[in-house]
């Protein structure tokens, strides 16, 4: 079979490995933003717009206006991808933002959901009309996911031995947000006739959007 025990010393080693391959991948991201606004100018002179008191954006890059943000407040987090779920113009992190929100998430000593006001903004998100577009997908690419949810934190780079799944419990989860949000596409109605039809008409999208994200939460674990 494709799941069973033999298999767990190589889930653990695979899941160690991508989880190491993922955080030299956001360092070198954030390194090559800085080098291309210390070196090239990359919107490092670009002008400030003011969003509110704690975010502004920076060209396409949305920033925190104040350096210890995210470890006074932790629930601005989620206000920031909600600002970028506002604006799709909005398509990343500044380098320096992206090196406060690293520094908050290492000291963090609780997960994000055990905080009521954070529960309120996630559901907020799960309720936004364009966070499957961009928000979620930066949400697991920055490692907010995961400092928000436990369950999360466990699938990250948890692999999947069966015929059906290509990607990692996490990605496919991932993927699978982005492919719901297809359905509001008129585009994609030939494709997909029923789910085009039916998807508009959920009231409760939040509900599907939740259920997308815990469908496959207990693989690695016996679930």
């Amino acid at each position: 079979g494709f799941t069973g025990a033999n298999n767990i010393p190589v889930e653990m080693m695979m899941k160690e490995f991508y989880r190491t391959l993922r955080r030299v991948a956001e360092l070198n991201k954030m390194l090559l933003k800085l080098f291309g606004q210390a070196i090239l100018n990359n919107g490092a002179e670009s002008k400030a717009q003011v969003i509110n008191e704690d975010f502004q954006r920076r060209g396409n890059l949305i920033e925190a206006r104040k350096p210890a943000l995210f470890q006074a407040r932790p629930e601005t987090i989620l206000d920031m991808f909600l600002h970028i779920a506002n604006d799709s113009t909005i398509d990343g992190v500044s380098p320096p933002t992206l090196r406060q929100l690293r520094t908050a998430r290492r000291r963090f000593n609780r997960f994000l959901y055990t905080i009521p006001e954070a529960r309120e903004k996630f559901l907020d998100l799960c309720r936004h009309p364009n966070a499957l577009h961009n928000a979620f997908g930066l949400m697991h690419r920055l490692g907010v996911l995961s400092a928000y949810l436990p369950q999360w934190s466990q699938i990250v780079g948890q692999m999947q031995f069966d015929l059906f799944h290509v990607y990692t419990v996490d990605e496919h989860s991932i993927r699978l947000l982005k492919h719901i949000n297809t359905f509001s596409y008129a585009k994609n109605h030939s494709k997909h006739p029923i789910c085009c039809e039916v998807y508009p008409r959920v009231q409760k999208k939040e509900l599907l959007i939740i259920a997308a994200i815990f469908h496959d939460i207990g693989k690695g674990r016996g679930g």
